[in-house]
């Protein structure tokens, strides 16, 4: 029988598309959780402000998805886009001429703002190895609000493997005589509650998106613009709400303490979230993902600033 699913040719190779990007994103999963709970718990020279984190990663996200949609609009027959005018025009004419298109994004773009923020806390408070396999929960959830919302339809083998996966969470929980302690200052309760709270907002978020996704037309990068902007605009409101005074009072401001590994965690978190967008809509409610370099106080005013800039500049030029 004929495998008509796209393939990617590696050397002399063929290999299903799905299965490169399944591979990646196990791969860059895996590994933005160590990032993210490394560059948490490395303090020399004192922590990154993470809503300031939040609103980069959302930023970063938005400039690809732009980049992303011009690209495949030139690429269209009888493609419009021939020049940056025209592209602006017909972005004002996506987003603004047609708000109400974009209002229906807003309550995924808040909830995945929410979520981001929590997964910060969550990992401010609990180890990699901990986070990762409770977060697992998201696929519990993500099926409960499927069968409320979308009226799916599951099997009883499928239930069966949801209440497996929910008691090997429990067992993982479950205090032993070999357990370690958690990180310094972190708090086992606040960190659950919180991985909790982010499988919730993950699961209903990605379940909206997708319903909103099959009842409408529109490429999923516009999509994705979308989502980002709610997630830019509400993050910096957030950032000067409950950082305001630490963001004047530093030199760096908005970028203080900022690294090497945090604007890693941020180029890979945005990454992470446009490949995750690119499969069924609720995958996207799969954590984040980075790796983890040295940690890099700033050393002058303007070294934080050049750093993400540089930084920002590799990530775009790739």
């Amino acid at each position: 029988m004929p495998d008509d699913a796209p393939h990617l040719r590696l050397g002399a190779i063929n290999v299903r598309a799905s299965s490169v990007a399944l591979a990646a994103l196990v791969l860059c999963t895996s590994a933005l959780v160590l990032a993210i709970r490394y560059s948490r718990a490395s303090t020399e020279g004192g922590r990154y402000l993470t809503s300031t984190a939040v609103v980069m990663s959302e930023l970063v996200k938005v400039t690809a998805s732009v980049a992303l949609l011009a690209r495949e609009e030139a690429g269209k027959p009888g493609g419009t886009v021939s020049g940056g005018a025209s592209f602006a025009a017909k972005l004002k004419v996506d987003l603004i001429d047609n708000w109400r298109d974009t209002a229906m994004l807003g309550v995924p773009g808040c909830l995945y703002l929410f979520q981001n923020n929590i997964i910060f806390i969550a990992l401010s408070h609990l180890d990699a190895a901990t986070f990762q396999v409770t977060y697992q929960l998201k696929i519990l959830t993500t099926a409960m609000f499927s069968v409320l919302l979308l009226g799916k339809k599951l099997s009883f083998n499928k239930w069966l493997a949801l209440g497996l996966l929910f008691a090997g969470v429990a067992l993982v929980q479950m205090p032993s005589a070999d357990t370690k302690p958690g990180p310094e200052g972190g708090s086992m309760f606040v960190g659950l509650t919180a991985v909790l709270m982010a499988c919730c907002s993950s699961a209903f978020a990605g379940v909206y998106f997708e319903r909103i996704v099959k009842k409408s037309a529109g490429s999923l990068w516009l999509r994705n613009i979308q989502l980002g902007l709610f997630g830019v605009v509400f993050g910096v409101a957030g950032c000067y709400a409950n950082d305001g005074e630490a963001i004047r009072s530093h030199p760096d401001g908005f970028f203080q303490h900022y690294s090497s590994a945090v604007v890693r965690a941020n180029r890979s978190q945005a990454g992470l979230a446009r490949c995750c967008q690119s499969e069924e809509p609720h995958a996207r409610s799969l954590p984040r993902a980075t790796d983890a370099l040295t940690q890099q106080p700033a050393r002058e005013p303007t070294h934080a600033r050049r750093l993400l800039a540089g930084r920002l500049a590799d990530w775009l030029t790739e």
